[in-house]
């Protein structure tokens, strides 16, 4: 509310507003954790969790350590022309990806066919002994 303590002072702010303090401590059970069992909380250590049932450990203790510290991309980034350009760019190579991949995978099926229809017909001619073995298919990108 405002930008600085003079506007606030000369809009009467705090004369004029109730504290949300106010209205959450006059309806707490409104605000209640129903699944919260005291003594029984879980603890951060190291990026995992663990169960405490002492009383005494029923404090969540993060892991504060700077590998262990992500920064949300998708909320303080969301504004950023590299995030975009970034995630367009990520978007074009999973599709040029799986494009790739369909293409490999017919690839592979019509020399499987190929392959089934040279030995049945190299099998039944008289000249089976002649023929050349198909290649292999090559594997990766074209």
């Amino acid at each position: 509310m405002m930008n600085s303590d003079k506007e606030r002072r000369e809009k009467g702010v705090i004369e004029n507003t109730i504290s949300l303090w106010t209205y959450i401590n006059s309806n707490v059970s409104r605000f209640l954790n129903p699944l919260y069992e005291r003594g029984h909380s879980a603890m951060i250590l190291d990026g995992s969790m663990s169960l405490a049932d002492d009383q005494s450990e029923a404090v969540l203790h993060p892991c504060v350590h700077a590998s262990a510290i992500h920064l949300w991309e998708g909320y303080y980034l969301r504004f950023s022309d590299d995030q975009r350009r970034f995630k367009a760019r990520a978007r074009e190579e999973k599709r040029l990806t799986m494009q790739l991949r369909q293409e490999n995978e017919t690839l592979r099926q019509q020399l499987e066919e190929l392959r089934a229809a040279s030995s049945s017909s190299s099998s039944s001619s008289a000249s089976s002994s002649s023929s050349k073995p198909l290649p292999k298919a090559p594997v990766g990108r074209r």
